[in-house]
Order: structure tokens, then sequence, then C-alpha cells
């Protein structure tokens, strides 16, 4: 696993922490302290607001988990990951494409996540 696989994995690691204050010291280890993320449905600026923000997604979605889906790109300090949201039988419930910038310390200073079309592998058709 290189780096910016490791980096991404404990970025959705954090995602799945249930735990508060273990989830709150993974945030303050990976997140720049003025980091802040973006999604259609979300935002957030800074450790707490991050922190409660997934903590709202762990209680709109308990017993779900993200996993990485595809190869991490890396182009400087800029990465570009996808995400699948699973339920606890596997099945796919959201799928996402996340954009990061890193700081010089190789924590998350920005990230940008778009939603993508979760279609039926099956039939191809959107669910």
């Amino acid at each position: 696993m290189n780096d910016a696989t490791a980096t991404v994995q404990r970025y959705l690691d954090i995602w799945n922490q249930h735990d508060a204050p273990t989830r709150a010291g993974s945030i303050q280890q990976l997140w720049a302290d003025d980091a802040r993320y973006a999604d259609p449905l979300m935002n957030a600026r800074g450790h707490s607001a991050i922190d409660a923000m997934i903590g709202a997604v762990r209680a709109h979605y308990p017993g779900h988990r993200f996993v990485p889906h595809g190869a991490v790109d890396v182009h400087g300090d800029n990465l570009r990951f996808s995400w699948r949201l699973v339920d606890a039988t596997g099945s796919l419930v959201a799928q996402g494409t996340d954009f990061a910038v890193l700081d010089a310390e190789q924590r998350f200073s920005a990230v940008t996540g778009f939603l993508d079309p979760v279609t039926d592998t099956a039939t191809g058709a959107g669910a």
C-alpha cells in the first residue's frame, strides 16, 4: 500500500469510526486545523465541525461503512479517490469521488466531494 492509499484509508476509517472521542482524535491527527470539507449536501470547517458532520452521517447510516473504490490518483499535493457507502450486507447505498488537498505535513487541508450516480451493476440502470 503506497502512502496516498494509506492516507485515504485513514480518511475513510475516520468516516467509519462510531466512537466519538476516537474519531475526534483521528481528525486532529489527519486534518489541518483550519481544514474544510464540502460536498453537495454538507459543508464544514475546522476539526469540531468536521467531527460533528461525520457524527451526523454515522447517526444517519448506522451499521454502514465507507470502502475505497478504485485506485488513488496523486498529483503533487492533490488526491483524487472514489469510495462507496455500503450497508451491513455489503449492498451499495451511495458512492462518490473526492478531491483532496494535503498540506506540507500531509494532512487534509481541503476535501471537495462529489456524489456519483448509483447504478444497478446488473442492468446499468440508475437506482
